[in-house]
């Protein structure tokens, strides 16, 4: 008799755990989802300056040193975190983590360039679920010699 009753306490138990584990997931999922983020603005710039995005661009020289990616983000109810997924012909180069803190945050990663290369370059903007938010591209040209005078 007391085995019975215990063998039913354990699997009343189990429920009751397992029961709190998948509202908990559902809590958590609402709140991902609550918290719908928008990228409202995005740019690939020479540098930064107050915040905003300086030179921007769609095509840079093969000299330039470093590109920036420049995104508004709105949205967040809650601290979160965002990706710059940066692409070089369609290869992914790396993935900058960024931390959105307010409803509308200005936030920036930047890729140090090298002369050769050239070609494609893309990144995305990606949510802490994976979802991509936005993605923008620009293009790095060989830097033609100057002409001598």
């Amino acid at each position: 008799m007391v085995r019975k009753l215990l063998l039913v306490l354990l699997v009343l138990g189990l429920a009751g755990s397992a029961i709190g584990e998948e509202m908990a997931a559902d809590q958590a999922t609402e709140q991902t989802t609550a918290q719908s983020l928008t990228v409202t603005d995005m740019a690939f710039c020479k540098s930064i300056a107050d915040r905003e995005p300086v030179d921007k661009a769609e095509t840079f020289a093969s000299d330039i040193g470093k590109v920036y990616c420049w995104t508004v983000i709105t949205g967040a109810t809650m601290p979160t975190e965002i990706k710059h997924v940066w692409y070089y012909n369609d290869k992914k180069i790396i993935e900058v983590p960024l931390t959105v803190k307010y409803a509308r945050t200005r936030t920036w990663s930047a890729k140090t360039i090298l002369a050769d290369m050239v070609g494609d370059w893309k990144v995305e903007v990606v949510d802490s679920a994976g979802t991509v938010l936005k993605s923008g591209t620009f293009k790095i040209e060989k830097m033609q010699s100057e002409t001598p005078k």
